[in-house]
């Protein structure tokens, strides 16, 4: 039984893990994209709004991409959801100018 108990409770982390994946997206949907300008030589994209590093939250780090733009597909908080060279995670916004389209 006690064993029972552990699995019930990895299953219940595990689709909690899933459904904070399913709801960046969501998220994003109702949000006008926006073009981004990187400040930064590094940026990192993660999986949450979340300053960690570590490799549970890394989706994937881009170097040398100062002056790159990005595509903001939605915003939480001082979060970016970007997107580049096909992958999506979260980005800090203070490491972005929003490139106007209409200078």
């Amino acid at each position: 039984m006690h064993a029972t108990k552990w699995t019930r409770l990895l299953t219940l982390a595990l689709v909690c893990i899933l459904a904070l994946g399913v709801c960046a997206p969501v998220l994003a949907a109702e949000y006008t994209a926006k073009s981004g300008t990187s400040n930064d030589r590094t940026i990192i994209l993660r999986i949450g709004p979340d300053k960690s590093t570590k490799e549970e939250n890394v989706v994937k780090t881009f170097s040398r991409v100062k002056g790159k733009t990005f595509e903001l597909l939605g915003e939480n908080g001082d979060w970016y959801y970007a997107r580049y060279e096909g992958a999506e995670g979260f980005v800090r916004k203070a490491d972005f100018t929003i490139v106007d389209p209409n200078a």
